[in-house]
């Protein structure tokens, strides 16, 4: 007796040649790159950086489920993806290679390209932001005449970066950067000490 699963294998392991016919029919720039982004799936890869999984739903082996994912470097750049959610669709496998790039085109594209445009400038965003934060570091420890903090090893790149130096005699000055390059002072010492800090908070504008 042949079982869901014996045809889902069975369709796994014909996948790949299925792949290759679709994004022949995607048209030019699109082709099967290695490394799925499930162990039992394949990837396309678009002209303009699209990303698209292919894999077969083993409770409905006659189907093959396409969904769009964000590239690793939207992760990377630290972005917030929260409520982007990319679009999937499923397709029988009995249609073929035209008409499931077809249904792509259709169904899948416009949605998918959408969100991926939304997480570019997220991530754009996020990448200018930690450049800020880096600039006010930078600031910040020349005018506490510090060496700038090494970057955390284990950190999250939107991390904020704090910059520290311990006066003579008694107090502290502690600057807290945070992405964007707004930030948070904490200072402690003697009147004497704080007076020209003091004086120069004194002139922003309230």
């Amino acid at each position: 007796m042949t079982t869901n699963y014996d045809l889902a294998e069975k369709a796994r392991a014909e996948l790949p040649l299925m792949a290759d016919a679709v994004a022949r029919e995607l048209g030019e720039g699109w082709k099967r790159v290695s490394g799925a982004v499930r162990s039992d799936g394949v990837k396309l890869e678009g002209p303009d950086g699209e990303r698209l999984a292919l894999y077969v739903d083993s409770s409905r082996p006659e189907r093959v489920v396409i969904d769009g994912w964000l590239p690793h470097e939207i992760h990377e750049a630290g972005a917030d993806t929260y409520g982007l959610r990319t679009p999937d669709i499923s397709v029988a496998l009995s249609r073929g290679a035209r008409v499931i790039s077809r249904e792509i085109i259709r169904r899948l594209l416009p949605r998918y390209r959408a969100i991926l445009a939304e997480a570019r400038k997220r991530a754009a965003d996020s990448r200018q932001g930690q450049a800020d934060r880096d600039e006010a570091v930078q600031v910040a420890a020349e005018l506490l005449r510090v060496p700038v903090p090494e970057p955390r090893r284990h950190g999250n790149v939107n991390d904020s970066v704090t910059v520290s130096r311990f006066h003579r005699g008694l107090g502290s000055t502690r600057v807290e950067v945070r992405t964007g390059g707004t930030v948070r002072i904490e200072t402690n010492g003697t009147i004497d000490q704080m007076r020209d800090v003091l004086a120069a908070l004194g002139q922003i504008p309230a």
